[in-house]
């Protein structure tokens, strides 16, 4: 018997789950192909996103020496966010909407925006992500263009100056055809073994010696079976 009672507590015969799995083994791996098949597909209909970037070097304050101490990069480093709400603000924004000609209206178009420091560095990576690459690539250096003077005009004695200007994106960057095709494995291997597991725990049928074995009751005789029409033993039956 796969599980029963003692005690209330439920025990699970191991060997006999593996058994089942391994008798349904061809149906769960079809189900589990055919599921990396559809994830597969799925990837190909989904719209692709693309991604180009800025990066910005920002600075507390404008130096006609060029020397710059330590607590003028730690203070540049916390304006890195600073400046990425001004970067996202509806004046900045709306100056590119503007430049651009863009078909969005502020909100979606500071929803393809996200801004970064550089690994904790006083550089500001700005990203804008968006269906097409050569758009993308627009928005992000009309961003380049008119960010700086923006920053420079409400911070007061900061400096904000262009590292890199945004390059089309050779690939997207989502959907994942990869990703796609393991969730879709995935769940079709979930989807196929679960119900092949939940049955033979809860099948509390007794279909032969082993199974009588976990209980105390004596095996009093063993009735073989035959075939009907050539008298050949087919196998036994037990009380």
């Amino acid at each position: 018997m796969s599980s029963e009672k003692d005690n209330n507590v439920v025990q699970i015969d191991l060997l006999r789950i593996f058994k089942a799995i391994r008798k349904k083994l061809a149906l769960i791996l079809a189900v589990t192909l055919l599921c990396g098949i559809g994830g597969f597909l799925v990837s190909k209909l989904v719209t692709p996103q693309y991604s180009a970037y800025i990066t910005m070097y920002v600075s507390n304050k404008e130096t006609s020496s060029g020397s710059i101490s330590s607590s003028d990069i730690s203070v540049s480093q916390s304006l890195v966010d600073t400046y990425g709400v001004i970067l996202e603000s509806y004046s900045c924004l709306g100056s590119v909407i503007a430049q651009e000609s863009l078909p969005y209206t502020y909100s979606q178009l500071a929803g393809m925006i996200s801004t970064s420091s550089v690994s904790s560095t006083e550089v500001m990576k700005v990203t804008v992500t968006g269906t097409d690459a050569e758009e993308v690539v627009r928005i992000a250096n009309a961003l380049a263009d008119i960010a700086p003077t923006l920053i420079t005009s409400v911070v007061q004695s900061s400096s904000v100056s262009v590292v890199d200007y945004a390059l089309l994106p050779a690939t997207k960057v989502s959907p994942s055809t990869s990703r796609y095709t393991m969730m879709g494995l995935l769940i079709g291997l979930l989807l196929s073994v679960a119900p092949v597991v939940v049955l033979e725990i809860l099948d509390n049928k007794i279909h032969g010696e082993d199974d009588l074995k976990a209980y105390s009751y004596p095996l009093l005789a063993t009735i073989p079976e035959f075939d009907s029409e050539s008298g050949n033993k087919r196998g036994s039956a037990s009380i």
